[in-house]
């Protein structure tokens, strides 16, 4: 599924999802060695206290189980 977390905890906070915006794909360049993070689904999200990170999921085209979330950033 490439549907975004409903929630996402950061710092010990768990912070309720409410917006979303994504997926964008981005798979290893052929041409460098592999990242070990496979192809991955970038998302903008929004929290619903305001707050806007960015995260990701690796291995985005392999089965649930081995997909694992990351925090990318925030946004300002």
């Amino acid at each position: 599924e490439d549907d975004a977390p409903s929630s996402l905890r950061w710092r010990r906070v768990t912070h309720h999802l409410t917006r979303a915006m994504g997926p964008e794909r981005i798979a290893d360049e052929w041409w460098r060695a592999p990242s070990g993070y496979g192809t991955r689904d970038y998302y903008r999200v929004e929290s619903a206290d305001g707050r806007r990170f960015w995260i990701f999921c690796a291995a985005a085209t392999e089965a649930p189980e081995q997909r694992k979330w990351f925090l990318h950033g925030l946004f300002p």
